[in-house]
């Protein structure tokens, strides 16, 4: 006889008790039969869940014996998985160790590329010397395509101690030519690219085939070097600059030069100081408008100040800016708020906690050196 046999019979039993109960006990046997039912409800109630729970189990059991023959299956995926993350993590390390040999590569390139703009800025090199690096640019190609380079053309330009430069009006170019540099090279940052030849207006050109041009690739952008040979007969003291006249370029025939250093140099180990002003970037423009300063310094000590003096036709001077850092090499002033006209634009080299125009006596500075540009700036009408 299964449990639930057992537990009806038992019922059955407790009904026919509390029936004879009744009949013996009058009133109190009327109210069992309330009792009976509760208690038949509970006892199938719980019949009900039991089965409930026994269903359940069964269930699970069987979801597990549907899992079970799967598992291995999983554990090879797991397997097959964790060799796949394996394989890609070494592709990664070995990436990883690519990106580090190029970082070294690129961080070497840099030292090399610093070392030189270090010697170029030394700027002044004695009678007979070899490879003296005199200018730099670097060239930025377009996102798109590559920079080809067939024709590189400089000229050296002599400058006058003011930083102007030295005209020669009995030339066609009208320029002074030198013969202080009877060599120039062009370099990158690890190879000699080529010699430049040289034409009697004291232009040098570098030139290369349409076949084996210099390239720069896409998105990128390359340092260009241009070494020379200090002649044994230059003249001590003669100062020197090296402009960029233009490239010869595809795609783009203005190639994008995003630094450049091309400051003045002089013949000689113990030159005196020298100041000279780059040409402003605009010849005219409003009171209060941006205007742009640049300069170039020549042994000039670390603790030097620079000062900008505006100069009417009249020669009355105008301290536009003062105790500017001297190596700082630039600076962004507004135009003085000056009578429409011509002024003549001077940065001027100095020592000193201040500086004031015609000052004597202990306050007054000491001036290293003044540099002038070749034009004039033009201030015209009202802010």
């Amino acid at each position: 006889m299964n449990a639930l046999a057992i537990i009806i019979s038992t019922v059955n039993i407790l009904l026919l008790t509390a029936s004879f109960g009744g009949l013996f006990l009058d009133v109190p046997a009327a109210k069992n039969l309330s009792n009976k039912e509760r208690v038949q409800t509970a006892l199938l109630q719980s019949v009900s869940e039991r089965d409930t729970e026994i269903l359940d189990v069964k269930k699970k059991k069987a979801d597990l014996e549907r899992e079970i023959p799967l598992i291995p299956v999983k554990i090879d995926e797991a397997k097959q998985t964790f060799a796949l993350h394996e394989k890609e993590l070494s592709v990664i390390r070995a990436e990883r160790e690519k990106a580090s040999s190029t970082l070294g590569n690129l961080q070497k390139k840099n030292t090399e590329k610093e070392k030189e703009i270090q010697r170029l800025l030394q700027r002044s090199f004695p009678k007979g010397k070899k490879g003296a690096t005199v200018f730099s640019a670097t060239f930025s190609a377009p996102k798109d395509d590559d920079l080809k380079i067939q024709e590189v053309s400089v000229r050296d330009s002599l400058r006058l101690s003011s930083g102007e430069t030295v005209r020669n009006e009995n030339l066609e170019s009208g320029f002074a030519v030198s013969n202080a540099l009877p060599c120039m090279e062009l370099w990158d940052s690890e190879k000699r690219l080529a010699e430049a030849d040289q034409d009697d207006d004291g232009t040098f050109s570098f030139r290369f085939s349409d076949n084996s041009p210099i390239v720069v690739s896409k998105g990128s952008s390359k340092t260009f070097f241009i070494k020379a040979d200090i002649s044994s007969s230059a003249k001590t003291g003669e100062r020197h600059r090296i402009l960029l006249l233009g490239a010869d370029t595809t795609p783009v025939s203005s190639p994008d030069i995003i630094e450049k250093n091309a400051p003045i140099f002089v013949i000689g180990d113990t030159p005196s100081p020298t100041i000279a002003l780059y040409e402003l970037a605009k010849t005219e423009g409003k009171a209060k408008e941006n205007l742009v300063v640049r300069w170039s310094l020549l042994n000039v000590a670390r603790d030097a100040k620079v000062a900008i003096v505006f100069a009417s036709a009249d020669k009355q001077q105008m301290v536009i800016a003062k105790n500017l850092s001297a190596f700082a090499n630039r600076a962004n002033i507004k135009i003085p708020s000056l009578a429409a006209g011509s002024y003549t634009v001077a940065v001027v080299a100095y020592e000193g906690e201040n500086f004031c125009i015609d000052c004597k006596g202990e306050n007054a500075p000491t001036i290293l050196a003044t540099g002038k540009g070749d034009g004039q700036f033009r201030i015209v009408g009202a802010e």
